[in-house]
């Protein structure tokens, strides 16, 4: 009997952690999407023939209504995490600097919080690992 591992879908996702003053921006999932109800951090799919930084730059205006440039984002973490049904490689990236007025365009719900909060909030658990980054850094 020959066993074969199951290959499961991947995902190329990039987030933007956005920082004002003393406090990140997170972002509720929106009713109809996967794991609705939950909070991460704004971005999404890489799509094909994007890089990293289109992709970023594109999900940010899509959700925030926002323009953000290469020079004011910086890598701050990267990392795999598998959700049964998919493989999720994820890249966050730190923003202390945008164009625009921020506004919900995805019929998401978006709130400012101190770091210290998110271990009080329903995040997305993908996102956890970031979390607990940001609370290292935090106190």
């Amino acid at each position: 009997m020959q066993i074969t591992e199951v290959k499961r879908n991947s995902l190329d996702v990039v987030a933007c952690i956005l920082f004002k003053k003393k406090k990140i921006l997170i972002s509720s999932r929106p009713l109809g999407k996967n794991y609705s109800g939950f909070w991460e951090f704004p971005g999404g799919k890489v799509e094909r023939g994007e890089n990293y930084f289109e992709a970023l730059k594109r999900e940010i205006y899509e959700e925030l209504s926002v323009y953000i440039f290469k020079k004011d984002i910086a890598i701050f973490d990267s990392y795999d995490y598998e959700y049964p049904e998919y493989k999720v490689k994820l890249r966050f990236y730190a923003c202390r600097k945008w164009t625009g007025t921020i506004l919900p365009r995805e019929n998401q719900s978006l709130k400012w919080i101190n770091p210290r909060e998110l271990g009080n909030q329903k995040i997305l658990s993908s996102n956890k690992n970031i979390v607990k980054k940001l609370l290292n850094h935090s106190t």
